[in-house]
């Protein structure tokens, strides 16, 4: 749920932040572990491991699973996004 938030957050600082000199964000490096997080789940096994190992059994997780994937969508690959949804 963090890091949905961190990426939510980073997305909307882009959009609204003004050129020139202001400071860069102190989540700048999360944009690129996003990429390459979302780069490998392009392989269909380890997306469903990861399916698997945050959801399990208990289907109770699966729509904060759903709404992460959803955020990190963007930021991905687009050979991965297959993977993601």
């Amino acid at each position: 749920e963090q890091m949905s938030q961190l990426i939510a957050l980073a997305s909307a600082d882009e959009d609204s932040a003004p050129d020139g000199d202001a400071p860069a964000p102190m989540i700048e490096g999360y944009r690129e572990l996003v990429a390459e997080f979302g780069a490998e789940l392009a392989d269909p096994h380890l997306a469903e491991v990861l399916v698997a190992e945050t959801v399990g059994r208990n289907p109770d997780g699966a729509a904060t699973l759903g709404f992460f994937a959803e955020t990190l969508e963007p930021q991905v690959p687009r050979r991965a996004r297959v993977a993601f949804r």
